[in-house]
């Protein structure tokens, strides 16, 4: 699992690319703005390489409706995703799904780390976004508290 430690304004995209690069499936938590361009790397870009690249993905939808046309395109009505709205308790199944999809050694990991512990809170809030892009409202993870740094676009 990646979570980003960078600071907001910070230039993550050979970060995340790296991440993307090395990771055995990549997890994408899709908000309404997903797959539009805000910075010099938004997820527009994120969602390029994971699709360029052809890497598997797990697609969190956290939204009635993707904004970006394209966005809407290329996951189009076949794409399997899982829903998980912004304030809403992160659902029960999410964790055990993605494990699935990565194989049997990787749910067993994850049944030993605290990602799958009782007691680990995990939400999705809503705040004002900052940094390059300016105003409006941006989603973001925390992990028992504790932003993962990693905007929800």
């Amino acid at each position: 699992m990646f979570l980003s430690n960078a600071l907001p304004g910070t230039n993550l995209d050979v970060e995340i690319y790296d991440a993307l690069e090395g990771c055995k499936l990549a997890v994408l938590l899709a908000g309404a703005t997903y797959g539009a361009i805000t910075t010099s790397f938004s997820t527009y870009h994120e969602l390029d390489f994971v699709l360029d690249e052809e890497k598997p993905f797990y697609l969190v939808k956290m939204c009635e409706r993707w904004q970006e046309a394209h966005v809407r395109g290329k996951f189009g009505k076949r794409t399997m995703y899982k829903i998980w709205m912004p304030g809403d308790p992160m659902p029960d199944d999410l964790v055990a799904d993605i494990a699935k999809k990565m194989g049997r050694s990787a749910a067993r990991r994850l049944r030993g780390s605290s990602v799958w512990r009782e007691g680990v809170k995990c939400r999705v809030r809503q705040r004002e976004r900052r940094g390059l892009g300016g105003g409006g409202l941006e989603s973001v993870v925390e992990w028992n508290g504790i932003m993962n740094g990693m905007r929800v676009g």
